[in-house]
């Protein structure tokens, strides 16, 4: 077995049970070595022991150094066996079921909060199976296929961005570097779904709707983490999971009225039809056809105008969290323990890396 530095990936492979085993360049990885598991809580506590979710790369570096490439964790009972092997992640990845388990499932508090507002999009986004791919493949041509039509967008933002950046964050210091990057990602994926960015990284013209959404948008994803490291949060109906809910509302009402404006606005032009071969074979040919994500969308008509609102808070929301993820990698030049992480079920044969995204083409 490759032994890999502190800095490897780390693979998540949640075990049906006690006796499940995985085979590992010949080895057979049977109950590995793990902090003390207790009745109910697992090892929950020796991971608050140890910092919690604070400390996530950290703990997952003590754990290499003090149980080696090999070792288990099992966070309120739940059994994980934690891999680092480069070689294996590339044997998740080739073996990947027709509908992979993604990590979204493990954030339980999206799926609870959807199901609890019947956001039946929502329920689609992260789950898995026919519906999963209904919701995927009404979004394929326009968010994955179309990229390269939105690369004008991104860049014209980008460039409004750069413009600021020394002024709002060093000169005047209206906004601190940590949620300068924040809005930077939101003007930028705002820009790709409503073709204009809304400019939130500048004080003199920022909306102040605007930046509290993005402050939501970062607080839920925030709270989501602490409830995923203490799940006892949820069960007891903490200030936390309470908390979550309303920052969760607020993307979901301030995306749907953007939304809804939007798409009466849109309504009221002629449909322009933009041919496939357009956005996914010649870059330089869909760089020239500069539509908005959500008019696109529209113009399609596969999604009713009711869906495309209610996918657009979240959306914006994920687009951000991901955006925020690739500029800080742009920035620091590698990619963290957390970033390059991989979670899978053993008990389906089916997996999927926590922030990989299959295209249609592999269903």
């Amino acid at each position: 077995m490759i032994v890999m530095s502190k800095t490897a990936a780390t693979l998540l492979l949640s075990l049906a049970g006690s006796a499940s085993m995985l085979r590992v360049h010949g080895f057979v990885v049977k109950e590995p070595p793990m902090p003390f598991k207790w009745p109910i809580v697992g090892t929950l506590p020796d991971f608050f022991a140890r910092g919690g979710v604070g400390r996530l790369r950290q703990i997952y570096e003590e754990m290499y150094s003090e149980f080696g490439n090999v070792y288990g964790m099992s966070p309120m009972g739940k059994d994980q066996l934690i891999v680092c092997d480069p070689y294996v992640f590339d044997t998740v990845l080739r073996k990947e079921g027709k509908y992979p388990i993604g990590g979204s499932e493990e954030a339980t508090t999206f799926a609870d909060y959807y199901k609890e507002t019947n956001n039946t999009m929502g329920i689609k986004s992260i789950s898995r199976g026919p519906e999963w791919k209904e919701w995927r493949k009404a979004l394929e041509p326009d968010m994955y296929v179309a990229w390269a039509s939105y690369l004008p967008m991104i860049a014209d933002t980008a460039s409004k961005i750069s413009k600021v950046a020394g002024y709002e964050v060093t000169e005047r210091k209206n906004v601190a570097f940590i949620d300068f990057i924040s809005r930077s990602a939101f003007d930028m994926f705002t820009a790709v779904m409503y073709g204009e960015s809304p400019q939130t990284t500048d004080s003199r013209v920022a909306d102040p709707t605007d930046i509290e959404f993005v402050q939501a948008s970062q607080t839920a994803f925030d709270l989501t983490g602490e409830l995923i490291a203490n799940p006892l949060a949820k069960v007891f109906g903490t200030d936390t999971y309470q908390s979550f809910k309303v920052n969760m509302d607020k993307v979901f009402n301030l995306g749907w009225e953007v939304a809804e404006e939007y798409v009466a606005q849109v309504q009221q032009k002629p449909k322009v039809k933009v041919k496939e071969e357009d956005a996914g074979k010649c870059p330089v040919t869909a760089v020239k056809n500069k539509m908005p994500f959500v008019e696109r969308l529209l113009n399609r008509g596969e999604m009713s105008t009711n869906d495309i609102k209610s996918i657009s808070g979240p959306m914006q929301m994920a687009g951000v969290d991901t955006t925020v993820s690739d500029i800080w990698t742009s920035l620091s030049g590698s990619y963290s323990s957390e970033s390059s992480c991989l979670a899978c079920s053993s008990n389906t044969s089916r997996y999927k890396p926590f922030f990989y995204t299959p295209t249609l083409s592999q269903q």
